[in-house]
């Protein structure tokens, strides 16, 4: 417990507060609050001011704000929290859930573990470090209350929110939530990408953040609708998700058909499967089938397939093309001895080596003059790999140099285990 007998003595001795007891009283039971003279005097200002408002703080950072005159209380904690990240954001290179603004007080009340709205205010300061600035806590405040199963999607990208409830089963909020949310991305785009698209950001008041598995589940469903564009499918792709043993999911180009199999002994016998099922959907409607309607595989054992286009059939359902990520050990076994003369670091290597067996589309950058390296993996475009790639490489020369010049910066060395430069 914080004791301020001598703060507030000077407090008293010093202002008009003397003569308010309700004011006092206040004071005391806010003392562990505010844990210097300096925060009682800042507690004080934000007193006298009319309502709505809200009184927010970092112990860590050290940094307090608070907003008045707002015509919901909403809004007042929406407006402290966002000033008060912002000035812990000048002390710390990134916001966390343990540096980040809590709110303190609200119309002259403290927020203790007893209040009742305690846990509605800890739910929007989480939603406040996840979103940043660029959304307001209304929506949020709505969600929280609503019943039955529920989701939040957002794209911080694309600038849209939406969030579905009272459904009966998950996977259905899910996928509600995600079309909203795009429906709002495609008002400001002309074509979703996995950049652009909407994230589920919360489900039943539970960030999928906190969860790996559940984290992984929305992202693949996230990956699943942003491939199949509106058309139907998410709940088979649920289905698809949680089943055992080697597994395909087959896809027309055309959008025309699907067919997935699962607890196969071996992968490309189950996607033959899979791509034999497929297909004859697809002969249910045509006469017969063409390179514009085939059905590939886009995903096995839960993983995007890279390049559909190597997992097709022939008339005679024998597997074309191979497997973009599968290697041959003699492949990796000259990679390495290319990577030995090219990186500028032996200790380089390992971080290679992970590279090499990570999922395309993939990016290694080196500097130029310095041995700092960086890759990018398991994207949708090479265009998006190098862009990760080169950002966190630059990001590491910082570190060590006032700007990025060109004799000092990052080149790309490796797309998708192809060398693209000479040796060195």
């Amino acid at each position: 417990m914080y004791k301020f007998i001598g703060v507030l003595a000077a407090v008293i001795a010093l202002t008009g507060c003397a003569k308010d007891p309700v004011y006092l009283e206040s004071l005391k039971q806010g003392e562990h609050l505010l844990r210097s003279e300096k925060t009682v005097e800042f507690y004080e200002e934000y007193y006298e001011y009319p309502q709505h408002k809200a009184l927010v703080g970092s112990y860590i950072a050290r940094y307090y704000a608070y907003s008045s005159y707002k015509t919901k209380e909403i809004y007042a904690i929406e407006d402290a929290l966002a000033r008060c990240n912002e000035g812990v954001l000048k002390k710390v290179d990134k916001l966390t859930l343990e540096n980040s603004c809590k709110v303190l007080n609200i119309n002259n009340e403290w927020v203790l573990d007893d209040h009742e709205k305690a846990k509605l205010f800890r739910f929007l300061e989480h939603a406040k470090v996840l979103i940043g600035s660029d959304f307001g806590l209304e929506e949020f405040e709505k969600y929280y209350y609503e019943d039955g199963y529920k989701a939040f999607a957002y794209s911080k990208v694309g600038k849209a929110t939406a969030y579905v409830a009272n459904e009966d089963k998950k996977n259905v909020t899910v996928k509600l939530a995600l079309e909203d949310c795009n429906k709002g991305v495609l008002k400001k785009v002309d074509k979703l990408t996995f950049r652009n698209s909407c994230k589920v950001l919360n489900i039943n008041n539970e960030w999928v953040t906190e969860g790996k598995e559940e984290a992984k589940y929305v992202s693949f469903l996230e990956s699943a609708k942003t491939l199949i564009g509106s058309g139907s499918g998410l709940q088979e792709f649920e289905e698809y998700y949680y089943e055992t043993g080697h597994k395909a999911f087959a896809y027309s180009k055309a959008g025309k058909a699907k067919a997935y199999v699962t607890n196969g002994s071996k992968k490309y016998s189950t996607a033959i499967l899979a791509l034999k099922k497929c297909n004859a959907e697809l002969l249910e409607e045509f006469p017969r089938i063409t390179d514009d309607i085939r059905c590939a595989i886009i995903n096995i054992d839960n993983r995007w397939v890279i390049d559909p286009d190597n997992w097709v059939v022939d008339v005679d359902d024998q597997l074309i093309g191979k497997d973009s990520n599968t290697t041959k050990p003699s492949d990796y076994a000259t990679a390495l001895e290319k990577a030995k003369k090219v990186l500028k670091s032996n200790r380089a290597i390992p971080l290679f080596e992970k590279y090499y067996h990570k999922p395309n589309h993939k990016v290694f950058v080196q500097s130029k003059v310095h041995a700092g390296v960086a890759y990018s993996t398991n994207k949708t475009s090479v265009e998006a790999a190098k862009e990760i790639a080169m950002g966190t490489c630059h990001k590491n020369l910082l570190k060590k140099y006032a700007e990025i010049t060109d004799e000092i910066s990052c080149e790309v060395i490796n797309i998708d285990g192809e060398w693209v430069t000479e040796d060195k």
